[in-house]
């Protein structure tokens, strides 16, 4: 699958799911706020845990501030729920997945200290997830856009 298809795939897949589930989903807020982000293969980053994308990609936006926290949907080969960061020129650095697998981001820049926050408040990473917890009532489809988006508009791109 090349890029402009995994593009197309995303797409669909965010509005199938947008309509199937009819309320305020995570699939919703993207279609509303989201956006592409381009993948270089030229940038290369120190591979981290499998399947703590979250995680991983908080842990990495706090150690350089020159990388911004972005979650959303991601098709490695299929389309699915996925953290990463991006530079200040909308480039994916993705410490989760191996490069052969980063192949399309569709996702929304989170505010670094709105997610400081409510992952201290929560003591969970990932805001696009619905949590099933009733101690956990932060997923990122609860609020606003105006509550969490990253003011700091640099580090996307439409590319």
């Amino acid at each position: 699958m090349d890029g402009s298809e995994a593009r197309a795939a995303i797409t669909d897949y965010i509005s199938q799911v947008s309509s199937i589930k009819g309320v305020r989903s995570a699939e919703v807020v993207l279609s509303e706020v989201g956006q592409f982000y381009t993948v270089d293969p030229s940038i290369k980053i120190k591979k981290m845990p499998n399947r703590e994308c979250y995680r991983n990609a908080y842990k990495l936006s706090q150690l350089n501030n020159d990388l911004q926290y972005v979650e959303g949907i991601a098709i490695g080969i299929i389309p699915t729920k996925h953290a990463w960061c991006v530079t200040l020129d909308g480039k994916v650095v993705d410490p989760t997945w191996p490069p052969k697998y980063r192949i399309a981001y569709f996702g929304v820049p989170i505010d670094k200290r709105w997610l400081n926050k409510v992952i201290c408040a929560t003591q969970r990473y990932g805001l696009i997830e619905e949590w099933q917890h009733p101690k956990y009532k932060f997923p990122l489809s609860r609020f606003e856009p105006s509550v969490w988006l990253a003011k700091d508009t640099r580090a996307t791109t439409d590319t």
